[in-house]
């Protein structure tokens, strides 16, 4: 009963408390609450931003929750994947150790479910193979979501979108593609969501991103220091798309980097559309091949972008 100061806990769980108030739980219900219990609780997280009077969504703590296909496995899942409906450190992994894994989704994967949903949530494939049909990492109000591949993972997904933190107020979303493949992607955003900061995509290591459409880098008004990262160590990576815009509708501070790869662009490049402080760099052991099209640095109200080359080729 909450109102009496109850806290039933999941049998086996670890609790630990300082002060009455609970760090570490993963309890089958209530948490904490307000406003009826004795003097010194207090409200210690709200994962869905709820308000208590309305929905008693105080306190409704997801966490450590993992659904694996391994050791040459497969599943065939008939609709889309919601990962993380609250909580924190939510998981799908395809592979790991042993036989080679399938994981086939008819639908997309968020990652989180829905606005507020947590922080941490996160899509491994390594030595496995996903197909799916979309993937949103990063949804509004969330943190620290992840979508890795690692050697031997390959990920197909369907000519559809793959977006980070494409909602409002989305930090620290990350797709990191190291020494695995990801391909027939319809078009890649990054920092569409309105100021959406720190999120970013990093193929490296041999990695592979390959993208049949547009590959956008901070698209919304205070969306900033977004970025793409091409190689920078291990074995040279590869990065391809259409058009490119890094910075635009007032999204300053955004930049891909290309360090020991190939970036491969076969439509026109635009550094700060309507926006400033963008820039994309290309360094020591790097192509970036525009096949002939145009690059525009600075349109529009734009200042300070950039584009470097530093022991790298544009050709």
């Amino acid at each position: 009963f909450p109102s009496a100061g109850h806290e039933p806990f999941d049998k086996g769980s670890i609790a630990i408390q300082r002060n009455r108030n609970p760090l570490v739980v993963n309890p089958a219900a209530w948490l904490t609450h307000e406003p009826n219990g004795s003097a010194g609780w207090t409200v210690g997280f709200d994962d869905r931003f709820g308000n208590w009077d309305a929905n008693h969504n105080i306190g409704n703590r997801i966490l450590n929750n993992t659904f694996q296909v391994q050791d040459g496995g497969q599943a065939f899942l008939g609709s889309q994947i919601l990962l993380g409906q609250g909580g924190a450190s939510n998981r799908v992994i395809v592979g790991g150790l042993g036989n080679f894994s399938t994981l086939t989704v008819n639908g997309g994967i968020q990652i989180p479910q829905q606005l507020g949903s947590g922080y941490g949530h996160g899509l491994i494939v390594t030595n496995g193979y996903l197909q799916f049909n979309g993937a949103a990492v990063g949804r509004q109000f969330s943190t620290n979501n992840y979508f890795n591949v690692f050697s031997n993972g390959v990920v197909n997904l369907n000519n559809s979108v793959l977006s980070v933190a494409d909602q409002g107020t989305s930090y620290l979303n990350t797709v990191s593609i190291d020494s695995g493949i990801v391909s027939n992607v319809n078009s890649i955003s990054i920092g569409g969501g309105f100021a959406s900061r720190s999120n970013g995509i990093s193929v490296v290591n041999g990695g592979r991103l390959l993208s049949l459409g547009a590959l956008s880098v901070g698209a919304n008004v205070n969306s900033s220091n977004n970025y793409v990262n091409i190689g920078g160590f291990g074995n040279a990576s590869t990065v391809s798309n259409t058009t490119t815009t890094v910075g635009s509708a007032g999204a300053g501070g955004n930049a891909i980097t290309v360090t020991n790869a190939t970036w491969l662009t076969s439509g026109a490049a635009t550094i700060g559309s309507g926006a400033s402080n963008n820039t994309v760099n290309v360094q020591a052991g790097s192509t970036w091949n525009v096949f002939a099209q145009g690059i525009t640095v600075g349109s529009g109200l734009a200042t300070g972008n950039l584009l470097t080359v530093t022991g790298g080729t544009v050709t």
